[in-house]
């Protein structure tokens, strides 16, 4: 039941205009992390390219310029 809640909700994750990155960032890791206990595995390029899609969209040029780099695959934090 947790394992699919916690997929639901990172499928769903979306970044708050309120909200400041690094707390974004903070509870996209704890998602991840959640995932990976129920043995869930997310590529890394899945995971970057899904926090760049949950920005607002004052950050579409920065999201852009990061989906387009040719490491977006290998990025971690």
């Amino acid at each position: 039941m947790q394992k699919t809640i916690s997929t639901q909700q990172y499928e769903n994750f979306t970044a708050s205009r309120s909200e400041r990155l690094d707390k974004t960032y903070d509870r996209f890791q704890k998602l991840i992390i959640q995932l990976e206990i129920h043995c869930e595995v997310i590529s890394q390029e899945d995971e970057n390219l899904k926090l760049l899609r949950s920005l607002p969209s004052t950050w579409n040029n920065m999201a852009l310029i990061m989906r387009n780099k040719s490491n977006i695959n290998t990025m971690s934090d």
